[in-house]
């Protein structure tokens, strides 16, 4: 897979500006291996002590120069991550941990192949990632939020799609694209998600399906559309699972067990299946 990758030097000359105290202590850390810990809350605005410009995270990511990177994790609490991430179309052999970072534009995943994602708090202006292939897992939660589009569409997940204490907030389109997504492991939005808009796992193929305690609001339109969806394995409907909106499982299989709270109460949902 061919991709541009600019020098450090190139990225420095091109916004001409020099490194911030922030980006000097994320290159330290990417040499030792240790996290870039730059803040305990979520910044609400750029300083030098927060701000990283998101080609820097790309540059490290596809790994850097071979001066500036010992590591196969990049790691940032803290930040105020300015610019666009983009990584469509690449490769990179290392994972992505984000917490509590605030981020302006939609981070940008869309036919590139990763090793993991990981996001723990923050602010996101939605996630693109239709086509992604990630070898290892794909974790969003700890309290963070997506105000735009999270596209999953088309993706392939090697582990698990992982998912509690979000909020996903789309307005009048879909909140969480999943549709013909492919996880080996098991898919899990619960334990306090949040979804204002539709959750689409049309025509999915996952390992697993659990939506324990998660609340799904499709803002008077549909709230989770499983149709066509395959699960291999178990799929886990209780603890408060609270849609709100029509929710469409037709055509959907299960391989596995149905595991249910309350079945008279989600009856109409489970007629819908395929035998």
């Amino acid at each position: 897979m061919e991709f541009y990758r600019p020098t450090l030097d190139e990225i420095i000359r091109k916004r001409r500006k020099a490194l911030t105290s922030a980006e000097k202590r994320l290159l330290d850390c990417c040499k030792t291996g240790e996290w870039a810990h730059l803040g305990m809350t979520v910044p609400d605005a750029p300083t030098d002590a927060n701000e990283i410009d998101a080609a820097l995270i790309r540059f490290l990511m596809l790994g850097g120069d071979g001066q500036h990177i010992n590591s196969t994790e990049i790691s940032v609490i803290g930040a105020y991550i300015s610019g666009v991430l983009n990584f469509e179309g690449c490769e990179t052999s290392a994972s992505l941990f984000l917490f509590n970072v605030r981020m302006m534009t939609a981070p940008n995943f869309k036919n590139s192949r990763l090793v993991s994602l990981t996001v723990s708090g923050g602010y996101f202006p939605g996630l693109l990632g239709s086509k992604v292939f990630v070898t290892q897992d794909v974790r969003l939660h700890g309290g963070a939020h997506f105000d735009g589009k999270v596209d999953l569409s088309g993706a392939c997940i090697e582990g698990i799609f992982d998912s509690a204490y979000c909020t996903f907030r789309s307005g009048n389109q879909d909140a969480l694209d999943c549709e013909g997504l492919v996880v080996r492991e098991g898919v899990s939005l619960s334990e306090g998600v949040c979804v204002f808009g539709c959750v689409r796992l049309r025509d999915a193929k996952i390992g697993g399906l659990n939506l324990n305690n998660a609340a799904f609001d499709g803002e008077g339109h549909t709230a989770l559309n499983c149709e066509g969806l395959e699960v291999a394995g178990n799929v886990h409907i209780r603890h408060g699972f609270q849609p709100k909106g029509e929710v469409r499982f037709h055509r959907a299989k299960i391989k596995g067990t149905l595991v249910c709270e309350n079945r008279a109460e989600y009856k109409k949902y489970f007629e819908q299946l395929t035998a």
